[in-house]
């Protein structure tokens, strides 16, 4: 018999349910966020975050697994794509049964997938890291939005913290209506009232100046004639053109 799990989305509470399924011997399982609307249709049994169940799982999975292995596994987590969570269950279930990492296995569809959907989620994480542009609000610190396909900003931080370690900064995606804030000590998530980000802010910086003198050269250099728009497309698609 199929048990249909619910869990809250979070890292965490994935973790619990891998820690439930072995705990309640779970056989069959289909495991998707509570926030999924096809589940609906079933009877669901929903699973609890659990901090300390959590920490036992990953405990036990880095005696299995690598930490490339385990990066795998968050990138996928990450992606938000439809089935990863099932196949994040699946692959981690495999290797703890058998006791050895399944992710370099790749005659196992689960492991194919996975690898698959991280490369996407490497993809976006590059493209951010070269797309992103600050805008200085007020004299105090650096502002830029983005709106990535997943869920990378996790994987950005190491990167901007590198490389504008002594500018205070936020990067706010609005698809999901957070954002990471350099305090020029630590990162960390926040949420914003995006009104007190207004656009007389930005405008009365230099940086807004600067950009009315930009988009002047580009249309006063710009040779309509050997204008290649599939090519400027292929190298910066349009979702990112509003950022």
């Amino acid at each position: 018999m199929t048990t249909y799990i619910t869990y809250d989305g979070s890292f965490t509470g994935l973790m619990t349910v891998i820690y439930d399924i072995f705990q309640l011997k779970i056989e069959t399982s289909i495991v998707q966020s509570r926030f999924n609307k096809d589940l609906n249709l079933y009877t669901t049994s929903e699973i609890t975050s659990c901090d300390l169940k959590a920490k036992r799982t990953l405990a036990y999975l880095k005696t299995i697994l690598t930490k490339q292995e385990l990066d795998l596994v968050n990138k996928a987590f990450l992606s938000e794509k439809e089935n990863s969570e099932q196949l994040i269950v699946s692959a981690l279930c495999q290797s703890i049964k058998v006791k050895s990492s399944i992710f370099k296995d790749f005659s196992n569809s689960d492991v194919v997938a996975i690898h698959k959907i991280v490369k996407s989620v490497d993809r976006e994480k590059h493209r951010m890291k070269a797309f992103i542009r600050f805008q200085e609000i007020d004299d105090k610190f650096f502002y830029a939005e983005c709106q990535p396909d997943f869920d990378v900003l996790p994987l950005l931080i190491r990167h901007f913290r590198t490389r504008y370690a002594d500018q205070k900064w936020i990067i706010y995606d609005l698809k999901r209506n957070y954002g990471i804030f350099y305090d020029l000590t630590q990162v960390q998530y926040i949420e914003l009232e995006r009104n007190n980000l207004s656009a007389s802010n930005v405008e009365t910086s230099d940086l807004f100046d600067y950009a009315k003198l930009w988009s002047t050269y580009f249309k006063k250099t710009n040779i309509r004639s050997r204008r290649n728009t599939r090519l400027f497309v292929r190298h910066v698609p349009k979702r990112y053109w509003r950022h």
